[in-house]
Protein backbone atom coordinates (compact mmCIF):
# COMPACT_ATOMS: atom_id res chain seq x y z
CA UNK A 1 0.00 0.00 0.00
CA UNK A 2 2.80 2.40 0.92
CA UNK A 3 4.69 1.56 -2.26
CA UNK A 4 1.69 2.28 -4.53
CA UNK A 5 -0.50 4.92 -2.83
CA UNK A 6 -2.02 5.86 -6.19
CA UNK A 7 -3.78 2.47 -6.33
CA UNK A 8 -5.75 2.86 -3.06
CA UNK A 9 -8.80 4.87 -2.02
CA UNK A 10 -7.72 6.25 1.36
CA UNK A 11 -10.65 8.66 1.73
CA UNK A 12 -13.41 6.14 0.94
CA UNK A 13 -14.53 8.13 -2.11
CA UNK A 14 -15.80 4.95 -3.83
CA UNK A 15 -13.67 5.78 -6.88
CA UNK A 16 -13.95 3.09 -9.51
CA UNK A 17 -10.61 1.36 -10.19
CA UNK A 18 -9.05 2.01 -6.76
CA UNK A 19 -8.61 -0.59 -4.02
CA UNK A 20 -10.56 -0.08 -0.82
CA UNK A 21 -8.55 0.73 2.29
CA UNK A 22 -10.13 -1.78 4.68
CA UNK A 23 -8.05 -0.63 7.66
CA UNK A 24 -7.90 3.18 7.29
CA UNK A 25 -4.54 4.57 8.24
CA UNK A 26 -3.27 1.25 9.66
CA UNK A 27 -0.90 -1.14 7.95
CA UNK A 28 -2.06 -4.76 7.61
CA UNK A 29 1.41 -5.90 8.63
CA UNK A 30 1.11 -7.97 11.82
CA UNK A 31 -2.64 -8.43 11.40
CA UNK A 32 -4.64 -11.63 11.79
CA UNK A 33 -7.53 -12.10 9.38
CA UNK A 34 -10.11 -13.82 11.57
CA UNK A 35 -12.71 -13.97 8.83
CA UNK A 36 -13.35 -12.38 5.45
CA UNK A 37 -12.69 -8.63 5.79
CA UNK A 38 -12.37 -9.05 9.59
CA UNK A 39 -8.91 -8.06 10.78
CA UNK A 40 -7.27 -7.90 14.19
CA UNK A 41 -4.48 -5.31 14.24
CA UNK A 42 -1.55 -5.53 16.66
CA UNK A 43 -1.55 -1.88 17.72
CA UNK A 44 0.35 -0.24 20.54
CA UNK A 45 -1.36 2.14 22.90
CA UNK A 46 -5.10 2.52 23.31
CA UNK A 47 -7.81 3.40 20.84
CA UNK A 48 -9.96 4.85 23.63
CA UNK A 49 -10.32 8.60 23.30
CA UNK A 50 -10.72 9.42 27.00
CA UNK A 51 -7.83 8.71 29.40
CA UNK A 52 -8.71 6.37 32.26
CA UNK A 53 -7.62 6.75 35.87
CA UNK A 54 -6.20 3.28 36.52
CA UNK A 55 -5.41 3.89 40.19
CA UNK A 56 -8.91 2.83 41.23
CA UNK A 57 -9.01 -0.21 38.94
CA UNK A 58 -8.12 -3.79 39.71
CA UNK A 59 -5.03 -5.29 38.05
CA UNK A 60 -7.15 -7.12 35.46
CA UNK A 61 -9.24 -4.05 34.63
CA UNK A 62 -6.09 -1.91 34.43
CA UNK A 63 -4.64 -4.35 31.89
CA UNK A 64 -7.84 -4.10 29.85
CA UNK A 65 -7.63 -0.31 29.98
CA UNK A 66 -4.15 -0.50 28.41
CA UNK A 67 -5.24 -2.87 25.67
CA UNK A 68 -6.52 -1.84 22.28
CA UNK A 69 -10.28 -1.55 22.13
CA UNK A 70 -10.62 -3.82 19.07
CA UNK A 71 -8.26 -6.35 20.67
CA UNK A 72 -10.63 -6.54 23.63
CA UNK A 73 -13.61 -7.02 21.34
CA UNK A 74 -11.96 -9.93 19.55
CA UNK A 75 -10.73 -11.40 22.81
CA UNK A 76 -14.18 -11.23 24.41
CA UNK A 77 -15.66 -12.85 21.32
CA UNK A 78 -13.14 -15.72 21.26
CA UNK A 79 -12.72 -16.47 24.96
CA UNK A 80 -15.87 -15.09 26.63
CA UNK A 81 -18.14 -16.38 23.86
CA UNK A 82 -19.74 -12.96 23.38
CA UNK A 83 -21.66 -12.19 20.19
CA UNK A 84 -21.30 -8.68 18.76
CA UNK A 85 -23.83 -7.05 16.45
CA UNK A 86 -23.37 -4.05 14.17
CA UNK A 87 -25.68 -1.79 12.25
CA UNK A 88 -25.51 -1.99 8.50
CA UNK A 89 -26.91 0.58 6.07
CA UNK A 90 -27.48 -0.48 2.49
CA UNK A 91 -29.45 0.30 -0.63
CA UNK A 92 -32.73 -1.51 -1.27
CA UNK A 93 -35.00 -1.34 -4.29
CA UNK A 94 -38.77 -1.80 -4.01
CA UNK A 95 -41.27 -0.93 -6.72
CA UNK A 96 -38.41 0.74 -8.63
CA UNK A 97 -37.75 3.08 -5.69
CA UNK A 98 -34.28 3.16 -4.14
CA UNK A 99 -34.01 3.71 -0.41
CA UNK A 100 -31.51 3.37 2.41
CA UNK A 101 -32.35 0.62 4.87
CA UNK A 102 -30.70 0.20 8.24
CA UNK A 103 -30.42 -3.33 9.60
CA UNK A 104 -28.64 -5.02 12.45
CA UNK A 105 -26.36 -7.92 11.60
CA UNK A 106 -24.17 -10.30 13.54
CA UNK A 107 -20.65 -8.91 13.19
CA UNK A 108 -18.57 -11.27 15.35
CA UNK A 109 -19.53 -14.71 16.60
CA UNK A 110 -17.33 -17.21 18.47
CA UNK A 111 -18.97 -20.24 16.86
CA UNK A 112 -17.62 -21.63 13.60
CA UNK A 113 -20.38 -24.02 12.55
CA UNK A 114 -18.35 -25.33 9.61
CA UNK A 115 -15.53 -26.87 11.69
CA UNK A 116 -14.89 -28.63 15.00
CA UNK A 117 -13.59 -26.10 17.55
CA UNK A 118 -11.10 -27.16 20.20
CA UNK A 119 -11.36 -26.04 23.82
CA UNK A 120 -8.93 -23.14 23.30
CA UNK A 121 -11.57 -21.51 21.10
CA UNK A 122 -9.10 -20.93 18.26
CA UNK A 123 -7.83 -24.20 16.79
CA UNK A 124 -10.29 -25.99 14.50
CA UNK A 125 -10.46 -29.30 12.66
CA UNK A 126 -12.64 -30.42 9.77
CA UNK A 127 -15.57 -32.56 10.86
CA UNK A 128 -14.92 -36.35 10.85
CA UNK A 129 -11.16 -35.78 11.20
CA UNK A 130 -9.51 -38.85 12.77
CA UNK A 131 -8.29 -36.75 15.72
CA UNK A 132 -11.94 -36.07 16.60
CA UNK A 133 -12.89 -39.75 16.39
CA UNK A 134 -9.93 -40.60 18.64
CA UNK A 135 -11.03 -37.93 21.12
CA UNK A 136 -14.64 -39.19 21.21
CA UNK A 137 -13.52 -42.77 21.82
CA UNK A 138 -11.39 -41.70 24.79
CA UNK A 139 -14.28 -39.67 26.24
CA UNK A 140 -16.49 -42.78 25.95
CA UNK A 141 -13.88 -44.60 28.04
CA UNK A 142 -14.36 -42.05 30.85
CA UNK A 143 -11.16 -40.09 30.17
CA UNK A 144 -11.65 -36.40 31.19
CA UNK A 145 -12.42 -34.08 28.27
CA UNK A 146 -9.30 -31.93 28.68
CA UNK A 147 -6.91 -34.91 28.89
CA UNK A 148 -8.66 -36.66 26.01
CA UNK A 149 -8.27 -33.62 23.77
CA UNK A 150 -4.56 -33.21 24.58
CA UNK A 151 -3.86 -36.90 23.96
CA UNK A 152 -5.87 -36.89 20.73
CA UNK A 153 -3.99 -33.89 19.35
CA UNK A 154 -0.61 -35.45 20.25
CA UNK A 155 -1.50 -38.79 18.69
CA UNK A 156 0.01 -39.83 15.37
CA UNK A 157 -1.76 -41.94 12.81
CA UNK A 158 -0.10 -45.34 12.18
CA UNK A 159 1.56 -45.66 8.78
CA UNK A 160 -0.87 -48.32 7.55
CA UNK A 161 -3.77 -45.94 8.14
CA UNK A 162 -1.89 -43.10 6.46
CA UNK A 163 -1.80 -45.19 3.29
CA UNK A 164 -5.54 -45.79 3.60
CA UNK A 165 -6.10 -42.03 3.96
CA UNK A 166 -4.13 -41.38 0.78
CA UNK A 167 -6.15 -44.06 -1.02
CA UNK A 168 -9.44 -42.61 0.26
CA UNK A 169 -8.36 -39.13 -0.84
CA UNK A 170 -7.55 -40.48 -4.31
CA UNK A 171 -10.91 -42.23 -4.56
CA UNK A 172 -12.75 -39.07 -3.49
CA UNK A 173 -10.82 -37.01 -6.04
CA UNK A 174 -11.68 -39.47 -8.79
CA UNK A 175 -15.35 -39.45 -7.82
CA UNK A 176 -15.47 -35.66 -8.07
CA UNK A 177 -14.10 -35.92 -11.61
CA UNK A 178 -16.93 -38.18 -12.72
CA UNK A 179 -19.65 -36.68 -14.91
CA UNK A 180 -22.94 -38.19 -16.12
CA UNK A 181 -24.06 -37.41 -19.67
CA UNK A 182 -27.32 -38.10 -21.50
CA UNK A 183 -26.89 -39.15 -25.12
CA UNK A 184 -29.28 -39.53 -28.05
CA UNK A 185 -28.28 -41.76 -30.97
CA UNK A 186 -29.48 -41.08 -34.53
CA UNK A 187 -30.41 -44.65 -35.73
CA UNK A 188 -29.45 -44.53 -39.39
CA UNK A 189 -27.13 -46.66 -41.53
CA UNK A 190 -25.37 -49.32 -39.45
CA UNK A 191 -27.24 -48.10 -36.39
CA UNK A 192 -30.62 -48.77 -37.95
CA UNK A 193 -32.47 -51.37 -35.92
CA UNK A 194 -31.73 -49.99 -32.46
CA UNK A 195 -34.70 -50.27 -30.11
CA UNK A 196 -36.35 -47.17 -28.66
CA UNK A 197 -34.78 -47.75 -25.27
CA UNK A 198 -31.31 -48.12 -26.78
CA UNK A 199 -31.07 -44.75 -28.53
CA UNK A 200 -30.91 -42.73 -25.28
CA UNK A 201 -27.99 -44.17 -23.29
CA UNK A 202 -26.75 -42.55 -20.10
CA UNK A 203 -23.00 -42.84 -19.45
CA UNK A 204 -20.72 -41.79 -16.62
CA UNK A 205 -17.07 -41.04 -17.41
CA UNK A 206 -14.09 -39.24 -15.95
CA UNK A 207 -14.11 -35.75 -17.40
CA UNK A 208 -10.30 -35.74 -17.50
CA UNK A 209 -10.34 -38.56 -20.05
CA UNK A 210 -10.56 -38.17 -23.81
CA UNK A 211 -13.66 -38.23 -26.00
CA UNK A 212 -12.51 -41.59 -27.40
CA UNK A 213 -13.11 -43.08 -23.93
CA UNK A 214 -16.56 -41.55 -23.95
CA UNK A 215 -17.23 -43.17 -27.34
CA UNK A 216 -16.28 -46.58 -25.95
CA UNK A 217 -18.57 -46.02 -22.94
CA UNK A 218 -21.48 -45.35 -25.29
CA UNK A 219 -20.62 -48.41 -27.39
CA UNK A 220 -20.62 -50.56 -24.24
CA UNK A 221 -24.28 -49.68 -23.63
CA UNK A 222 -25.27 -51.23 -27.00
CA UNK A 223 -25.75 -54.86 -27.94
CA UNK A 224 -23.98 -56.67 -30.76
CA UNK A 225 -23.45 -55.85 -33.57
CA UNK A 226 -24.09 -52.17 -32.77
CA UNK A 227 -21.42 -52.08 -30.03
CA UNK A 228 -18.67 -52.30 -32.64
CA UNK A 229 -19.90 -49.45 -34.82
CA UNK A 230 -17.66 -46.35 -34.79
CA UNK A 231 -19.37 -43.18 -33.62
CA UNK A 232 -18.92 -39.43 -33.86
CA UNK A 233 -20.13 -37.20 -31.06
CA UNK A 234 -21.55 -33.68 -31.03
CA UNK A 235 -22.12 -31.43 -28.03
CA UNK A 236 -25.58 -29.89 -27.68
CA UNK A 237 -27.08 -27.41 -28.30
CA UNK A 238 -24.56 -26.06 -30.84
CA UNK A 239 -23.74 -29.52 -32.23
CA UNK A 240 -20.01 -28.86 -31.92
CA UNK A 241 -17.96 -31.84 -33.07
CA UNK A 242 -16.11 -33.56 -30.24
CA UNK A 243 -12.82 -34.86 -31.60
CA UNK A 244 -11.56 -38.19 -30.17
CA UNK A 245 -8.34 -36.65 -28.81
CA UNK A 246 -10.15 -33.83 -26.99
CA UNK A 247 -10.73 -33.99 -23.24
CA UNK A 248 -14.29 -34.41 -22.03
CA UNK A 249 -13.68 -31.51 -19.61
CA UNK A 250 -13.17 -29.14 -22.54
CA UNK A 251 -16.87 -29.61 -23.33
CA UNK A 252 -18.37 -30.55 -19.95
CA UNK A 253 -16.36 -29.17 -17.04
CA UNK A 254 -19.30 -29.23 -14.62
CA UNK A 255 -22.32 -31.46 -14.21
CA UNK A 256 -25.09 -30.28 -16.52
CA UNK A 257 -28.80 -30.64 -15.87
CA UNK A 258 -29.76 -34.30 -16.03
CA UNK A 259 -33.10 -33.68 -17.72
CA UNK A 260 -31.34 -32.41 -20.86
CA UNK A 261 -29.58 -34.28 -23.66
CA UNK A 262 -25.90 -33.45 -23.72
CA UNK A 263 -24.54 -35.39 -26.69
CA UNK A 264 -25.90 -36.27 -30.14
CA UNK A 265 -24.40 -39.49 -31.49
CA UNK A 266 -24.05 -40.08 -35.24
CA UNK A 267 -22.62 -42.92 -37.27
CA UNK A 268 -18.97 -42.31 -38.19
CA UNK A 269 -18.67 -42.71 -41.92
CA UNK A 270 -15.05 -43.63 -42.72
Amino acid sequence: MAEHPDLFDFNDTKTIGLFKDETPGVSKKGMEEMATDTYMPSLKGSLLYDPIDKSSLSEQKAMRADADFMTLVYRDCLFSKEVFHAKNVGFRSKDHILSLVESEKKALCPIDTKRWILSNGITTLPYFHWHIMFYKNMVKNSIPYEHAEKRAMRAKLPEKYLNECVLTSTVLKESTNKITLNCIIVPIGSLHGLQLGEVTPVVTVNKNQTVSVLEVAIQNTLRAPFNSVRLKLFQTPDEMRMQPQDLVSSFFNTQHRLEHYHIIVHLLQE
